[in-house]
C-alpha cells in the first residue's frame, strides 16, 4: 500500500475519533443543566431576622437586634448550643445574646446573595442515600417567613464542590464549596472582636463625655473627660480601636469577673445617652477586659496601656 494511502486514512481515522468525541461530549454539556443564580434572593439581604446554623456538633442562631444608638445600627446577636440537644438542656448554652462580629455576618449573607454557577443534579440517577446531608442553614425573614432552608453535603479538604438541596423547592444542586467554613467555626469565631462598637469607632464625633475610675487597694477614683477637654480625643482614641481574638470560657466569666480582679472602669456616653462600659480585671497573672458583654482575655502589653490611660 503505498505511503500516501496509508496517510490519508490514518487521518480519515483521526477525524472520525474527533468527531465522534466532540458530539459525546456535547451531548454529555448539554444534558448538564447550568443554572445562574443566588441561593438567596438579594431582594432579602435587609430583611433578615434571624439565621441559623445547624451543623453536626452545635446549632447556632444568630439573632439581628435594632440597636437604640446615634446611627441606629442594625447588628445580630448570637446565642450556641455545643450539643444537639439543645431543645432538652439549657446548660448546654454558652451564652446568649453575644454581639456578633459585623464582618462576619456580612460576608456570609453576601455569599448567600451572591449570584453564581449551580449545576442541577438529576436526583433519579442516584443511589440512595449517595448524598449525606451533614449540614443545614435556615433563614428567616422580619415577619417570620422561611426565607430559605438549605442542606450541605458533607465535605473534605479533597472536595472544591458540594451538593446543595433547596428543601422548600426539594432541588438539589452541586456548586463550589463556600459554606463548609460556616460549619466549622467555632463559636468564638462569630463574636464581635472590639471593645467597642464598630458604629462607634466610626463615628467618634457622636462621643461626648468619658468617665474614667482607677481602682486600687478597693478604692475607688473617677475622672470625667469632657468633649472639649484637653486630654479628651487622645485618651479617647487611646481605648476606642483595641481589640482581642482570644475570648474566654464563659464558664470561667464569674470567677474573673469578681469585684476584687477589677483594677479599672472606663465608661464612653455619646449623643444619644447610650453608655458603652469596659472593665479591666486582674486575676492569677493574667489579664481581662470585658466590653460588649464578652469577657476578652488580653496581653499585659494591652492590660497596661490601658490601665494608664
Amino acid at each position: 500500500m503505498k505511503k500516501s494511502n496509508i496517510l490519508l486514512i490514518s487521518l480519515t481515522i483521526c477525524l472520525s475519533i474527533t468527531l465522534v468525541f466532540g458530539i459525546t461530549t456535547k451531548r454529555t454539556n448539554s444534558n448538564r443543566k447550568m443554572e445562574k443564580t443566588a441561593l438567596l434572593n438579594p431582594k432579602y439581604s435587609e430583611k433578615i431576622e434571624r439565621i441559623i446554623f445547624d451543623s453536626e456538633k452545635s446549632y447556632t442562631i444568630l439573632q439581628k437586634k435594632q440597636k437604640n444608638n446615634i446611627l441606629n445600627q442594625v447588628s445580630y446577636f448570637m446565642s450556641y448550643f455545643n450539643s444537639k440537644n439543645y431543645d432538652i438542656k439549657y446548660d448546654n448554652i454558652i451564652n446568649i445574646g453575644l454581639k456578633c462580629d459585623n464582618n462576619m455576618t456580612s460576608e456570609f449573607i453576601q455569599n448567600m446573595t451572591n449570584v453564581i454557577l449551580l449545576a442541577k443534579v438529576d436526583t433519579k440517577s442516584l443511589k440512595k442515600n449517595q448524598i449525606v446531608y451533614a449540614n443545614h442553614i435556615q433563614i428567616y425573614g422580619d415577619d417570620e417567613r422561611k426565607l430559605l432552608d438549605l442542606s450541605f453535603s458533607k465535605s473534605d479538604s479533597t472536595e472544591t464542590r458540594i451538593f446543595i438541596k433547596n428543601n422548600l423547592t426539594d432541588k438539589v444542586y452541586s456548586a463550589k464549596d463556600e459554606y463548609s467554613k460556616y460549619f466549622t467555626m467555632e463559636w468564638k469565631d462569630f463574636l464581635n472582636k472590639s471593645f467597642f462598637p464598630e458604629e462607634l469607632q466610626n463615628n467618634i464625633s457622636s462621643v461626648q463625655q468619658m468617665e474614667i475610675v482607677d481602682i486600687k487597694n478597693g478604692k475607688k477614683t473617677s475622672r470625667i473627660l469632657q468633649r472639649d477637654g484637653d486630654q479628651f480625643q487622645s485618651k479617647l482614641l487611646q481605648i476606642l480601636p483595641l481589640q482581642s481574638n482570644q475570648i474566654s470560657l464563659p464558664e470561667n466569666w464569674n470567677y474573673i469577673m469578681q469585684e476584687k480582679n477589677l483594677t479599672k472602669q472606663i465608661k464612653v456616653e455619646d449623643g444619644m445617652l447610650n453608655l458603652y462600659n469596659v472593665a479591666l480585671y486582674e486575676t492569677d497573672g493574667q489579664f481581662f477586659i470585658s466590653a460588649q458583654g464578652i469577657l476578652y482575655k488580653i496581653s499585659e502589653w494591652t492590660y497596661l496601656k490601658i490601665l494608664d490611660i
